[in-house]
């Protein structure tokens, strides 16, 4: 975890040295020339990095989604009321779906970054660089929205085993 985050702020510095605008609002393109190379050997590292996590964090979300599922189904085999959590195992499934979306058109774009020639179409490397951000900022919203489905999902159970006294 402690490389994942190095390599993540390294590219930060590296990156966002890219965004200093000059009078017309454009990159500079010499500040781009020079520090793409080094700019895409970071986001190489990101990309592998990014690829485990994914596989990782996605199977995480699928079991948790399964014991979801198996927990309701077991609360109603009990004709214990819990149309809350249905709701919200739905919604996690929801997210997980729109995760996985999201990332395959993060990893493309990721994908799209190191294969320009950067020496030679700065500002194509650039614009295509901006959007992998904007892309990575969507699937970091879409890991808070699935945390906070299972949060949710772990307080109304709380609530509604401590309603049924059988803590």
């Amino acid at each position: 975890m402690k490389k994942f985050s190095l390599i993540i702020t390294t590219a930060v510095l590296i990156t966002g040295g890219f965004a200093v605008p000059s009078a017309f609002g454009m990159p500079d393109i010499s500040i781009i020339e020079a520090n793409c190379v080094s700019a895409q050997s970071v986001l190489n590292q990101i990309q592998k990095a990014d690829t485990g996590s994914r596989i990782n964090r996605g199977y995480d979300y699928n079991e948790i989604l399964n014991l979801m599922f198996a927990m309701n189904a077991r609360l109603s085999v009990n004709k214990i009321a819990a149309p809350t959590l249905t709701d919200l195992a739905s919604q996690l499934e929801h997210n997980l779906a729109k995760f996985r979306s999201d990332y395959d058109s993060y990893a493309d774009t990721l994908s799209s970054v190191l294969n320009v020639k950067c020496t030679n179409r700065p500002l194509d490397f650039y614009s295509r660089l901006e959007i992998a951000r904007t892309a990575r900022e969507t699937l970091s919203r879409d890991v808070a929205a699935l945390d906070q489905n299972i949060k949710d999902y772990y307080d109304q159970f709380d609530i509604i085993i401590k309603g049924t006294g059988r803590q």
